[in-house]
């Protein structure tokens, strides 16, 4: 076999794209753990000290597959009583700047533990810089291997969208930067860049991501899993009829905090200085988990009765 250039995944990493057997792998696979990641560096660090989070407070630890979760075989290893809940999204999502404990999903996780009396797993499967492309390819695969219980999807800029190549590597671009993907070379990016702008438009991408939204939806209600959204943009008219707005937060986690931690630095903001801090984190998984309870309040009834059913047998 031909080697590929440096920063290019072979196709035995990148396989399968889809699959409703197995999860495919980032470009972040086997990194292991690591205190710096994305725009969350010490060089900026150093120049910008964050009020809360020093540089020892925050490990970004990934598993073999390249996801800020525990490795997807230990799914099995719980037990029936379980619960489990799965988040697809962008940077914000995945906890850029932030503990894994201090995002949004994993506090959502921790809510519904206290609400159901049950232990909840959270399998974050976000990424920065992805695009809606990117949830509905991986959304499927999660559902079918991971079995969650509760979905949270995180749909980001809609302009980004993803490209993949011939040999099965993949990049996002969007506004002019290529911002997350299993190929890390000039000659692609350049590649991708050019195509972008020539054929992606406004309308195109918007189009695009609510046509997105709308597959996952439909995969969600046949693994009939209980789901909600975030996605700030306006749905086009077309396409109300087809989406469950009730499950839809419209607002962004930056616009949820933006004026009530605007003089709280350390609230307000993550340590890369970029992403939501544990402020809006914190308010949006209360908003989150008040959806929950709203859209869903008779199925999570149904099924604390179920699980104290098995417990008793």
């Amino acid at each position: 076999m031909t080697d590929l250039p440096a920063g290019v995944m072979n196709a035995a990493e990148l396989m399968p794209l889809f699959s409703d057997v197995a999860i495919p792998c980032t470009g972040h696979r086997n990194m292991g753990k690591c205190r710096w990641f994305g725009s969350d560096s010490e060089r900026h660090y150093l120049s910008n000290r964050h009020p809360l989070f020093g540089p020892d407070d925050i490990e970004y630890s990934f598993n073999r597959h390249g996801y800020r979760c525990i490795e997807f075989d230990e799914r099995e290893r719980f037990d029936k009583d379980h619960l489990h809940l799965l988040t697809v999204g962008e940077s914000h999502a995945f906890g850029m700047g932030l503990p894994e404990d201090r995002s949004y999903g994993y506090l959502v996780a921790r809510k519904l533990q206290a609400l159901t009396g049950r232990g909840v797993q959270h399998w974050n499967l976000s990424q920065g810089g992805i695009g809606a492309d990117y949830i509905a390819r991986v959304l499927p695969s999660a559902l079918a291997v991971l079995r969650p219980n509760f979905v949270i999807l995180n749909f980001p800029n809609r302009h980004r969208r993803e490209y993949i190549f011939a040999d099965g590597n993949y990049l996002t671009c969007g506004d002019g930067d290529q911002v997350a993907g299993s190929v890390h070379t000039a000659e692609r990016h350049d590649s991708v860049r050019a195509a972008h702008f020539e054929h992606a438009h406004d309308d195109s991408n918007k189009f695009n991501q609510w046509k997105l939204f709308i597959a996952c939806q439909r995969h969600l209600r046949a693994r009939k899993a209980m789901w909600v959204a975030h996605a700030s943009f306006n749905i086009p008219l077309r396409f109300h009829e087809y989406i469950d707005k009730g499950k839809v937060e419209p607002r962004t986690i930056m616009e949820t905090g933006k004026a009530k931690y605007r003089d709280q630095p350390g609230l307000w903001l993550a340590r890369d200085g970029k992403h939501a801090g544990v402020g809006p984190h914190a308010d949006l998984a209360d908003d989150t988990s008040a959806m929950f309870v709203r859209e869903y309040a008779q199925e999570i009834d149904q099924l604390a009765v179920r699980l104290a059913g098995e417990s008793s047998r």
